[in-house]
């Protein structure tokens, strides 16, 4: 709708209940699944159940007997070639489920073993591997990857990994990513993704819908994220789309940021100002931005950032962060360097949650409902008005006018669909407060013409390396000076912005806050 005012600024039954022994310095932790969680679906003929084990409990990795011990991510002694802001981010209390699981005490350990964590109340998918079979180079870099396929229902469940801002209806197959970590034998990697809600996955067959994991080495020479260029990767590269990661490409992905430390660890030595010669190689303006966005987030300020999970791990001192800024990253490297631990398409998967799994040939979850925690129903829209002001006096050469295009978020059409399974009043589930739905305008100062002294409308923010104004059931927008009282401006994106708080029945002190910006039409 287009209006005029006078003024404004303003995721079968297992039919074996497996003794999961785990090689211990104690010999101690002698695992059962626990009745309650074994899934209910007949076995098929080629169906690889997931075995449990109490990853939270146990020292070592279920391994058969005579096999190497292996410590799991997490203990003491154990190499790991992941940041420390995730490494004690794992209790079930937290929301962590176990996914999937190669790791059974029954089977020789396979080449380079994983298993899968999810977590039902941030929605975030974290793969652990374990690195035991290479043919790289020390030199080169973790990439993981997830793809759809088959995807006949076109879900939208890979819609939030790599993006700040999320468009309803164009759906992205593929999402890779460059860890900040050199590939190496004996060493445990993590990679961690965003799932979207998508309510059709309760109703599709695991024929219809398949979840797919690569994982990968690339030999990068040097990358630059707009600022200076610098020779080694240090925070997580995400590169969303169509098609796998691939060098020599502007990426116009994002950066992922799992805590805190990245920004205290490349910080320049500028005093107050420790963007100025930041090892990252962003620029000073961006860096300060991503770096405040995160202080921000972790104190409950939606602020300077447009999509962020902050907090939801109770214990230890580290702060869970887990946020995506907006950067134009471009890499170069030797591409036969590459190669794959997990070739392309990738190691299939069942997607949690499917139906008809009974019968399916490969492994199925063990945590199986639909993952996610919500999605928007439809494109929202944003209320455009128009407002003028006359100004001056004494003659036409005295008159100019002050031209205001304002938007505002039109609350009927931003619908949120909650994944049931997750939100609800049961004491497994959780409860949502606190909802807010801002409008977030994104100006190109380079297109705004017609009009002398351009000013904005809302509050200012710099959201990487965007300048945007935000308003909070208000107006945000542009005016100019201008002439004619006909000529307004229009040029630039706007979004909305939604966040809230999600507390957890079962443990309220992993309430956390859970940031989503989409791109939105103009009415």
């Amino acid at each position: 709708m287009t209006k005029n005012i006078k003024s404004g600024r303003s995721y079968g039954a297992m039919a074996l209940l497996m003794l999961i022994i785990i090689v211990s310095g104690c010999k101690k932790d002698l695992q059962k699944i626990p009745a309650s969680s074994a899934p209910t679906a007949k076995r098929g003929v080629n169906m690889i159940p997931t075995p449990y084990f109490s990853w939270s409990t146990v020292d070592y990795m279920p391994t058969a007997a005579g096999s190497a011990p292996i410590l799991v991510p997490w203990a003491s002694g154990a190499v790991r070639g992941f940041t420390s802001d995730i490494l004690y981010d794992y209790l079930p209390a937290d929301g962590w489920e176990l996914l999937y699981n190669l790791f059974d005490p029954a089977k020789p350990t396979p080449a380079n073993p994983f298993f899968v964590l999810y977590n039902k109340y941030r929605s975030i998918i974290r793969i652990y591997v374990y690195v035991n079979n290479g043919g790289f180079q020390n030199s080169d870099y973790l990439t993981t990857g997830l793809n759809l396929g088959p995807n006949t229902i076109n879900s939208n469940m890979l819609n939030y990994a790599g993006q700040d801002i999320t468009s309803i209806g164009v759906n992205q197959t593929i999402t890779s990513k460059m860890e900040p970590t050199q590939i190496a034998n004996g060493v445990w990697f993590a990679s961690q993704y965003e799932i979207a809600y998508d309510s059709n996955i309760a109703a599709s067959t695991y024929q219809q819908i398949g979840l797919n994991c690569t994982i990968n080495w690339t030999n990068v020479s040097t990358i630059s994220l707009g600022g200076t260029s610098v020779g080694t990767i240090k925070g997580s590269i995400t590169s969303p789309g169509s098609s796998p990661f691939t060098l020599s490409k502007l990426l116009t992905g994002t950066l992922d940021v799992l805590g805190g430390s990245l920004f205290n660890s490349t910080k320049g030595s500028t005093a107050g100002n420790p963007g100025d010669g930041n090892l990252l190689g962003l620029p000073t303006a961006i860096f300060n931005a991503a770096s405040t966005a995160v202080t921000s987030g972790a104190a409950d300020i939606v602020k300077g950032f447009l999509s962020g999970i902050f907090g939801g791990k109770t214990g230890g001192t580290n702060q869970s962060v887990s946020l995506t800024m907006n950067s134009d990253i471009t890499l170069t490297g030797n591409s036969t360097q590459n190669g794959a631990l997990w070739p392309n398409p990738g190691l299939g998967l069942v997607v949690p949650g499917t139906t008809n799994q009974q019968s399916t040939a490969g492994y199925t979850p063990y945590y199986n409902k639909p993952m996610g925690l919500f999605y928007l129903s439809a494109v929202p829209h944003v209320t455009t008005t128009y407002n003028s002001e006359q100004y001056g006096s004494g003659g036409r050469a005295n008159i100019y006018y002050v031209n205001q295009t304002l938007y505002a978020v039109d609350n009927s059409t931003v619908n949120l669909v909650w994944n049931p399974d997750i939100v609800n009043s049961s004491a497994t589930g959780v409860a949502i407060s606190d909802i807010k739905k801002e409008v977030v305008y994104i100006p190109d100062p380079t297109k705004l013409t017609g009009g002398t002294q351009i000013g904005f409308n809302g509050t200012p923010e710099n959201i990487g390396k965007l300048s945007a104004y935000t308003s909070d059931g208000g107006y945000a927008g542009v005016f100019w000076r201008a002439t004619s009282s006909g000529v307004f401006p229009k040029s630039g994106a706007v979004a909305v912005r939604i966040s809230f708080h999600v507390t957890p029945a079962a443990n309220p002190a992993a309430k956390f806050l859970y940031v989503k910006t989409f791109s939105c039409s103009k009415v």
